[in-house]
């Protein structure tokens, strides 16, 4: 992995066989990043877990309420977004993103992680700490602002 860091932004690129949320993860928490939002992310990939939400009976939303799929192949990531936050000391990596396979088929999802095949760009935006905190509705750690 290969990056630049200053106080506006962290530019990222990710080679061959790198995990892209891990390493982002990883760059984040090195870096002291606690807040910031993806303003890009392209990469080529060659294995990709997406997690979306399969039925709903009451919150919290838990894996038994999810679908969480694995492709290996070749994908182009054509769009991702999402923010880096913190639930107490702890770096959350937050992202969806829209994979395309060889017949330009759009699929996505929440990106549980992904393997890069040739590189990955990513522009993460630096902010001041993003904290989440336990949401009293959906019993998960969302962004609260008290």
């Amino acid at each position: 992995m290969n990056y630049k860091i200053n106080d506006e932004y962290a530019a990222i690129r990710l080679e061959p066989d790198e995990k892209l949320v891990e390493s982002i993860k990883i760059i984040c928490e090195k870096e002291k990043i606690t807040g910031g939002f993806i303003a890009s992310c392209v990469a080529s990939i060659n294995h990709v877990v997406i997690r979306n939400v399969s039925s709903f009976e009451e919150f919290p939303i838990i894996d038994k309420n999810r679908t969480f799929r694995e492709f290996s192949g070749t994908f182009e990531l054509i769009s991702a977004n999402g923010n880096i936050s913190t639930v107490n000391n702890d770096v959350i990596v937050h992202i969806h993103a829209a994979l395309s396979d060889k017949t330009a088929n759009i699929f996505g999802g929440h990106l549980v992680e992904a393997s890069i095949l040739s590189t990955a760009e990513i522009l993460i935006i630096r902010t001041s700490r993003i904290a989440r905190d336990k949401d009293d509705t959906t019993k998960a750690y969302e962004l609260l602002f008290h």
